[in-house]
């Protein structure tokens, strides 16, 4: 008998059973599935709840928040969208009370996630349930130019960046070619979803440089901002290096991006100043020739000017 028992006790489990297949069964407590039925009962009956009497109770008692009760700074020309209705939408600020402590607050971080605003100076709390939200707006400064490879679209085309390249909302600007210079840039990194900054540092710099030509570049008929290193050589200790082209090809080497300016190099202050003598003595020599000029040279860069030839067919 004993002899039995042994043989029973060193006989292997079963290899082919359902149980290896599947692994070890673990048992659920059945306390703990009431919990979770009962936590999204009440998230469910929560929600139909508010609906049903929150917030018609709200609307009936005057304090539900409407779009027409926030004021906001006039925006631009330039922006075809309708910024207060899209933050109003986008935040829910529509289940929000007038009476909310945390109204301003809410406001506040609606429109700072829109892509059309740069910041919010601030939210106040008016009589009769008005909000005032004041806001400085992104401004459309350039256009970055996209490869065939990258376009969903399979076709060269651009996208518009602000000053700090942050990616504006290309569905604002279809149909409608704004005047603005253009950046090229050689093995372009893809940028990231709309309102963030472009994750590519020679955008970064060209859309600085923009910027800072805004007001004259048509004046000094400059048409395109050019990156030509590529990514793995914008990495090196070396700066970027920046040219700006004018349409018929004249070609002046700014060297670092705005504020960047290595030992020797003329400062950005001089380099505007000396640009627009330079375009005012092109257009006065009214030559064919396209010019070549460094700017990093200061006020030696006239003398070292060297024509480059005869323009090839004007650049897009």
């Amino acid at each position: 008998m004993a002899a039995s028992r042994k043989s029973k006790k060193n006989t292997p489990p079963p290899s082919g059973g359902m149980g290896n297949l599947l692994g070890p069964v673990v048992s659920v407590s059945p306390n703990l599935v009431l919990c979770v039925m009962l936590v999204l009962g009440c998230t469910i009956g929560g929600v139909w709840a508010w609906k049903k009497w929150g917030r018609p109770a709200l609307e009936q008692s005057g304090t539900v928040l409407t779009v027409a009760e926030i004021h906001v700074t006039e925006q631009p020309e330039w922006i075809k969208a309708d910024v207060r209705a899209e933050a109003f939408r986008d935040g829910s600020l529509g289940e929000l009370s007038t009476l909310d402590h945390d109204l301003a607050y809410k406001v506040y971080r609606a429109f700072e996630l829109h892509s059309w605003v740069a910041k919010v100076n601030r939210v106040n709390k008016g009589p009769n349930g008005r909000v005032d939200v004041d806001l400085r707006y992104r401004r459309p400064v350039a256009w970055v130019e996209i490869p065939r490879a990258m376009s969903p679209k399979d076709e060269d085309g651009v996208l518009p960046v602000d000053a700090e390249a942050v990616l504006l909302p290309p569905s604002d600007f279809q149909g409608e070619a704004i005047p603005m210079l253009r950046i090229t840039v050689s093995d372009l990194i893809p940028w990231l979803p709309v309102g963030t900054p472009w994750p590519d540092p020679r955008v970064a710099g060209a859309a600085q440089l923009a910027a800072l030509v805004e007001g004259n570049w048509q004046e000094m008929q400059l048409h395109r901002i050019t990156v030509a290193s590529t990514r793995g050589e914008h990495r090196s200790s070396d700066p970027i290096v920046y040219e700006l082209m004018t349409r018929r090809g004249d070609r002046f080497i700014w060297g670092s991006a705005p504020g960047k300016e290595v030992v020797g190099e003329a400062s950005t202050t001089q380099k505007i100043r000396l640009l627009r003598e330079l375009a005012t003595e092109i257009r006065a020599a009214a030559t064919v020739e396209r010019w070549e000029i460094d700017l990093r040279d200061g006020d030696r860069a006239l003398a070292g000017a060297k024509v480059a030839g005869r323009p090839s067919d004007p650049p897009r």
